[in-house]
């Protein structure tokens, strides 16, 4: 029987706008529920919040499944996430392509002077 491999983490002030399959742990500083529907067809629940590790915090956003478990205080294992730009500043999406699971009897402390969120990112175009 093959083991699996330990994950690679990455850390947030490792982020950049683009990125793609990122690993990270991170603690839950702040949520709040910003879409809610009853569940059924067309039931949707999303949750936005900012979670860090030592090195920053960043902004994510969590539907449906993932939605429920974004807790403040929780620590969370994020696996397969990527980074996109909407309005020009940096969040990660927790859809249903990303792996969240919560992390029992580990504590992080999220460095939360640096906001990665915050960072205004300018596409600039190379000339050939």
């Amino acid at each position: 029987m093959a083991s699996e491999e330990p994950i690679s983490y990455a850390t947030i002030d490792s982020l950049r706008p683009g990125a793609s399959n990122v690993n990270l742990k991170v603690k839950v500083t702040r949520a709040k529920t910003v879409v809610e529907r009853p569940k059924g067809s067309k039931g949707l629940l999303v949750v936005e919040c900012l979670a860090g590790d030592h090195t920053g915090v960043a902004l994510f956003a969590a539907r449906n499944a993932n939605a429920e478990l974004i807790k403040e205080g929780s620590v969370l294992s994020i696996e397969n996430a990527r980074v996109e730009m909407f309005k020009g500043v940096m969040r990660l999406p927790l859809d249903n392509t990303v792996v969240v699971k919560v992390v029992d009897g580990e504590d992080i402390s999220p460095r939360e002077d640096f906001n990665i969120s915050l960072i205004e990112f300018n596409l600039i175009l190379a000339e050939n």
